[in-house]
């Protein structure tokens, strides 16, 4: 047979016999106060002088490298289309001379 669990009788008849502090409350109300200190949106903070100086010096690093890549890209796709083309000309595979350089010496 099972037998009843003491543990329900016992908090229910448990009592506090500290007394309640009347200014607990009040210090409960004031620190929350306290730490409601109006903070600026995180897009502001970013904006300050010492922050947006590296974060700028940073962005500007970054799209220039970017930019030489791609342009570096483009230059070395252009190449490659050339070098194609001179390839596949019949006149430089004949070992002739290309009309375009006729009057060249």
């Amino acid at each position: 047979m099972k037998t009843p669990d003491p543990l329900g009788p016992l908090l229910a008849a448990w009592r506090s016999d500290v007394p309640a502090d009347p200014s607990f409350a009040v210090g409960v109300w004031q620190r929350i106060d306290r730490d409601r200190v109006p903070r600026r949106p995180r897009l502001a903070r970013l904006l300050e002088f010492p922050v947006a100086l590296p974060l700028a010096a940073g962005f500007a690093i970054l799209c220039g490298i970017a930019t030489a890549v791609q342009v570096n890209r483009l230059e070395h796709r252009a190449d490659l289309a050339a070098a194609y083309a001179r390839s596949i000309d019949p006149l430089q595979l004949a070992g002739t001379p290309h009309p375009d350089h006729s009057h060249l010496p």
